[in-house]
């Protein structure tokens, strides 16, 4: 309960009894949009009748971010410097 010390509390008085999940399915942006707007660091990943089968961390849905914006970057640098000088 709300009087206790964190090390006298249980895993069930501390865990999230209905988390929100995503499915498989799910694309790595949505579920990225979907942690960041519940401030999730996790997102437990569960199938069509709600057995889990993993988890994603949101360091690895914003590394993966991360490549993309840059791979963007790198284009976008090659075309306006194909340009030449005064564009």
């Amino acid at each position: 309960g709300a009087g206790k010390i964190a090390g006298e509390m249980t895993v069930a008085e501390a865990m999230v009894s209905e988390p929100v999940s995503a499915q498989p399915s799910m694309g790595r942006s949505e579920a990225l949009e979907l942690m960041l707007e519940n401030h999730f660091r996790h997102l437990p990943i569960v199938d069509d009748e709600g057995h889990y089968v993993g988890i994603v961390a949101i360091r690895q849905l914003l590394r993966h971010q991360v490549g993309r914006l840059q791979e963007n970057v790198q284009s976008l640098e090659q075309y306006l410097g194909a340009d030449g000088p005064g564009g």
